[in-house]
């Protein structure tokens, strides 16, 4: 009885390491931090308008023995950017960005950040959030007479930085201010 439950065990783990001799296909993204400069407010818990975002990606890929990568997809709110095999072009780690519009990016509801105080002076000047966006990345792998898809999501996560009301007024003050050929 002992004897067949050892050769029971043994043919177990050559099955199970032959199965992991082929490579599988793998899909890992790890993802830049967006930031946003934001105007103060004054205080009071308001919903805070986002500018356009950008992020960048580096996507390690892997694809099944026998299969090469067709297309990289990148998916976050009602944008998308796509990769096909010639910008892949048999690379393990691609590089790639998307730009979020500001109309697609709802307002944040954050409380006691970048709010004006009676003072003049503003409250808390820089904040993180995490995971305030998702990211939806696939993998299409292919072959002559298969094809397979690997998903996978990545937390984007967003610097928030509070212009100071003195900023504000000194880049609108450049801006109205005349150029060289004007003078």
């Amino acid at each position: 009885m002992r004897r067949k439950k050892l050769l029971l065990l043994i043919a177990a783990a050559i099955l199970t390491s032959s199965a992991y001799a082929e490579p599988e296909s793998r899909l890992g993204v790890d993802a830049t931090v967006a930031t946003a400069i934001i105007n103060a407010v004054p205080a009071g818990r308001r919903p805070i308008a986002l500018p356009e975002l950008q992020y960048g990606f580096v996507i390690n890929l892997q694809c099944a023995a026998q299969m090469q990568p067709e297309s990289i997809s990148i998916s976050v709110a009602d944008t998308r950017h796509a990769l096909n095999a010639a910008e892949i072009d048999g690379k393990a780690v691609v590089e790639a960005s998307i730009t979020i519009p500001r109309q697609q990016v709802s307002p944040l509801a954050i409380d006691n950040f970048c709010k004006l105080q009676e003072t003049g002076e503003t409250d808390l000047t820089e904040l993180s959030v995490e995971g305030a966006f998702t990211a939806h990345i696939s993998l299409r792998c292919k072959a002559e007479e298969r094809q397979s898809i690997i998903y996978t999501t990545a937390a984007l996560s967003l610097n928030l930085q509070c212009a100071h009301p003195d900023d504000v007024a000194a880049t609108i003050d450049q801006g109205a201010s005349p150029t060289s050929t004007e003078r």
